[in-house]
């Protein structure tokens, strides 16, 4: 009897570790937060396993790689299955975070006390890309070999610096052993370890501030209850229910692997992962150092979001406020027809005025896709400026998901237009 209630209270420091002892029952609401932090954490908790476990089989040489994945697969118990977890785990913990940054941001959750835990997130959202980048390479296909070639190939147009830049992350002027022991190393040592040095900040920070924020507004009533049992409970549903998912996909759909790398035959067409294509549709739009400007100027201005303050009434409130709502979608609309507009417009004037040799006019297009963002910005000068970065984001993210469907599913051969 005793053991058992040492048990127990080991167990609550635990639980009294990671989240406070009462919390507030409407910031325990599923719709506050859908568990996307904790799934986060789950999800990186069955990579690094399976991540182990494929280390006894994986070797990391260009001349054995591929084979090892093959013997993986096709000689070993359930080594198909294990390498489908990981590939799903590592796919499903990208659109997670993603979700998770964009829920903490539309919240009004980043400001005050918690602006340093925003940025502390930007910076795991970054090592979570380094990852799948690092990862991807390591089957040594077709598919990985050359959509890092593309993606590596952005690096080289950095002022002064890119092409070193490009020579060194390679370690010669193409992939080869160097690169895939590169990679390896960062992907199964340097990043895990730095990662869970910030993952472990990360939750401290959350404790500190007393769990998921939440300001009543007038005349709202609220009530504490204990985050054990009631939390817990939550997160226990939202961790099963994770793992059925994954192992549904692991079961039912295969990772990719096609052939064997091969320098010489560029597959038609080539296309990144679905988390970067955006960028490869990008390239057929803009100049590349806008392209690469792009997402470097993004992440710093997420990174420096907190420094516009939001009402200290308005923190913790969807949208900025429920009558922001028909705003977010009104510009989700707008942004999304005004990409594709110019995606396709593009293409048509490319293929009928031969416009593709000038190099002034990737740039002149990106001015023009800047236009509703500046006379957004001159219209509502007024408007909070929480409220503003807000539609700038909105405005941002939806034309890169307008981007990477038409990256994914309406480019053919030669990366034209499947209708065109």
């Amino acid at each position: 009897m005793v053991k058992k209630t040492n048990e127990q209270s080991a167990w609550m420091k635990f639980i009294l570790h990671i989240h406070p002892p009462k919390l507030s029952k409407k910031s325990m609401a599923f719709n506050r937060t859908y568990g996307l932090g904790g799934i986060s954490a789950l999800l990186f908790i069955i990579l690094g396993v399976t991540g182990v476990m494929l280390r006894f089989k994986y070797v990391p040489s260009v001349d054995g790689a591929y084979y090892s994945i093959l013997a993986l697969e096709n000689s070993f118990v359930f080594g198909r299955l294990l390498r489908n977890l990981h590939y799903w785990a590592a796919n499903l913990m990208i659109l997670v975070v993603i979700l998770h940054l964009v829920r903490v941001l539309f919240s009004n959750s980043i400001y005050y006390e918690r602006a340093k835990n925003w940025r502390y997130g930007i910076v795991m959202l970054i090592f979570v890309f380094a990852f799948a980048f690092t990862g991807y390479l390591l089957t040594w296909d077709q598919l990985s070999y050359w959509a890092v070639t593309i993606m590596l190939s952005l690096t080289e147009h950095l002022p002064l610096i890119g092409e070193s830049l490009s020579v060194w992350i390679k370690g010669g002027e193409e992939l080869g052993q160097q690169t895939l022991l590169t990679f390896y190393s960062l992907h199964t040592g340097i990043l895990p370890m730095i990662f869970i040095g910030l993952m472990m900040v990360h939750f401290y920070l959350v404790r500190m501030a007393k769990g998921v924020t939440y300001t009543l507004q007038e005349g709202e009533k609220d009530e504490k209850v204990n985050s054990y049992p009631d939390l817990v409970r939550i997160e226990a549903i939202a961790a099963l229910a994770t793992f059925v998912v994954l192992l549904v996909l692991s079961i039912f759909i295969d990772a990719p692997l096609k052939e064997m790398a091969n320098p010489e035959v560029t597959p038609n067409p080539s296309k990144a992962p679905w988390y970067f294509v955006g960028l490869q549709e990008m390239l057929l739009h803009f100049h590349p150092l806008i392209v690469l400007s792009i997402p470097i100027l993004t992440l710093f201005a997420l990174f420096c979001m907190p420094v516009w303050k939001c009402a200290k009434e308005k923190v913790g409130l969807w949208f900025n406020g429920k009558e922001n709502k028909p705003t977010i979608i009104r510009y989700i609309i707008i942004s999304f027809v005004w990409t594709v507009l110019i995606a396709f417009g593009d293409d048509f004037l490319r293929a009928s005025a031969g416009l593709e040799t000038q190099s002034w006019y990737g740039v002149v297009l990106f001015i023009v896709y800047l236009i509703p963002i500046a006379f957004t910005i001159w219209k509502r000068k007024k408007d909070e400026k929480a409220l503003l970065v807000l539609i700038a984001f909105t405005f941002i993210s939806t034309s890169y998901i307008a981007l990477s469907l038409i990256a994914y599913f309406l480019r053919g051969e030669g990366m034209t237009l499947i209708f065109m």
